[in-house]
């Protein structure tokens, strides 16, 4: 006896179970049509359920509004809007970059929707998760037997993560995840925002992938030097500390397009496509002030050089300020030596 359309053989302890499969259908036939049972579905490869479509192969979203939604106008009250939005809130694990996306919707005013004002990007972010919904892709069913693989993206306004599985060569999604920074999180490099999606997918997915190897396919190697650095400060420690939980393999890819778009699923976009998504949606106003441009790649560990770090902060109320820096000796970190310095009387 085989069982499902892959013609598996049945395990010898599940013989006597299935024997048994007519004392079960039997009684739920007879409540049937009694009128005490509604629904019965037997031998189905997908069961719908709470508008999803769930089989051997995993779970996609099946929207009751999917015939009519592609014609669905951009609503004219800000109740419309979050009415609309909280409507995908249902299906957020299925759209990729979704904070992204909503992030524009959330910031409108009920006044600016009636009126009609400043709504290209708005109108623009409402046909793109449209399309999306239109379009979800199927979730895998995660396989704890293999290795989960992270695939962080950031930008200026979240920090989004896909959360995906190698299946016949090719990664599969298993989960997206995303979600807004904070004011604070706004002025981060973007190397760190990705290390908070990282983390992110740790905490959300916990009891999903504690225990199992992790990839992680990052365009910076920062996530590698948090774990492993001695000198790590600040914001810095309790990420090296929640990271250093798991089996992480930290891969670098600068660009999806050169060689990891090419085992990426159907359902995954490269990272480069997303940054021109957010790159049209967010306005000049809105943008976070652009960090300098930083040397954050991790150095080999055979590198023999100084390296001077510094920083300093003044105060304008009270016209003063403090700096210092520090010289240090690389591959081991001596510290060569130090100073700093109280300013008084700034401009």
């Amino acid at each position: 006896m085989t069982v499902f359309k892959r013609n598996i053989s049945t395990p010898p302890q599940m013989g006597p179970v299935l024997g048994r499969s007519s004392r079960v259908i039997v009684p739920l036939t007879l409540l049937e049509y009694l009128g005490q049972l509604t629904q019965k579905r037997f031998g189905k490869r997908t069961i719908p359920y709470l508008s999803h479509e769930i089989g051997a192969e995993g779970i996609k979203a099946t929207p009751n509004i999917v015939k009519g939604i592609q014609d669905l106008p951009f609503p004219k009250t800000l109740k419309g809007v979050q009415s609309f939005l909280g409507y995908l809130n249902y299906y957020h694990k299925f759209i990729e970059h979704f904070p992204v996306v909503a992030a524009v919707l959330y910031e409108l005013t009920d006044e600016q929707v009636r009126a009609g004002r400043d709504l290209l990007r708005a109108k623009e972010a409402f046909a793109i998760l449209k399309r999306n919904i239109v379009s979800t892709p199927m979730l895998r069913h995660p396989d704890r037997s293999k290795p989960f693989i992270i695939i962080p993206h950031a930008n200026q306004w979240a920090a989004c993560a896909v959360l995906g599985q190698e299946c016949d060569g090719v990664i599969q999604p298993v989960r997206f995840m995303g979600r807004v920074l904070h004011d604070a999180e706004l002025r981060y490099h973007i190397a760190e925002k990705e290390v908070l999606a990282v983390i992110r997918v740790l905490q959300v997915f916990k009891n999903l992938v504690e225990g199992c190897p992790l990839i992680v396919y990052t365009r910076y190697l920062v996530l590698k030097w948090i774990i492993k650095s001695k000198t790590a400060d600040g914001r810095t420690v309790p990420w090296g500390v929640a990271l250093s939980h798991y089996d992480l393999d930290i891969r670098k890819v600068q660009r999806d397009e050169d060689g990891l778009a090419a085992i990426l699923g159907a359902g995954i976009t490269p990272r480069e496509h997303l940054d021109e998504v957010a790159k049209n949606l967010i306005s000049a106003k809105g943008r976070a002030r652009a960090p300098p441009v930083l040397s954050v790649e991790m150095l080999e560990a055979d590198y023999s050089e100084v390296v001077l770090s510094f920083d300093g902060a003044a105060k304008t109320s009270t016209k003063q300020g403090s700096c210092g820096c520090i010289l240090r000796q690389l591959p081991e970190w001596t510290i060569l030596d130090a100073r700093g310095f109280i300013l008084e009387e700034l401009r």
